[in-house]
């Protein structure tokens, strides 16, 4: 419900579609786990959709991809949205990658993966968070594709701000684009990443202050 409020300054446009159209919009956050909703606006009213996208399962795209999934950790037996882009997912990405490549699988959690990353940019760690981007971006077409969302899809969470420095900004739309035959559906989603952890103040802030303009069931949310 942030979405329509977040200030101009507070994220990160990826790739030369701007914010501004009409229509549905999409958030994805990695971070503990893979949260995902939608914001749909009728009669003047914004209007939240919950998503349990993050439980579908998930699947490999190319051959680089297709060389690592056998080497991946299943959560509860599954390859799922939520267990590769997840914070953990990062880092099974990272052992899976490193494992395809004949390596011994490595037992670094996400936060050291990153670490690593930052601390050596032409090194293994730092090549596995340039795949996991391009993942993320793949996904992010999804769901982009999934809820026409012409209004755009936004990323959020605590994972992707940390990692942005690997970012490639015409690799990600790339991998969002690449949906045929509705490519040129996903060439006309704009997509951002939120860069301050705060943004939520200014979505509470803009429901205090105009709560006509949000359909919301209060009463069910025990909202006072």
């Amino acid at each position: 419900m942030s979405l329509p409020a977040i200030p101009q300054g507070w994220a990160r446009p990826i790739g030369p579609v701007g914010f501004g159209a009409a229509g549905p919009q999409v958030i994805l956050g990695p971070g503990t786990g893979l949260g995902i909703g939608a914001l749909v606006e009728a009669a003047g009213r914004h209007t939240p959709m919950a998503s349990e996208a993050c439980h579908i399962d998930f699947g490999p795209v190319g051959d680089e991809e297709s060389a690592l999934w056998p080497h991946l950790e299943r959560v509860y037996g599954r390859v799922t949205t939520e267990s590769v882009l997840a914070g953990p997912g990062l880092a099974r990405v990272h052992a899976a990658r490193v494992a395809a490549l004949g390596g011994r699988k490595p037992t670094l959690d996400a936060p050291a993966v990153v670490a690593a990353a930052l601390a050596n940019r032409s090194g293994e760690e730092a090549a596995s968070l340039r795949l996991y981007w391009r993942i993320v971006a793949r996904f992010a077409g999804d769901m982009g594709v999934a809820f026409v969302a012409a209004g755009g899809v936004t990323l959020a969470g605590g994972v992707l701000p940390r990692i942005v420095d690997f970012l490639d900004d015409a690799a990600f739309r790339n991998a969002f684009e690449a949906k045929a035959p509705v490519d040129a559906l996903a060439r006309r989603i704009p997509t951002r990443l939120v860069i301050r952890a705060d943004a939520v103040l200014v979505g509470m802030a803009a429901i205090a202050a105009a709560p006509q303009r949000y359909a919301i069931d209060t009463a069910a949310r025990a909202w006072v």
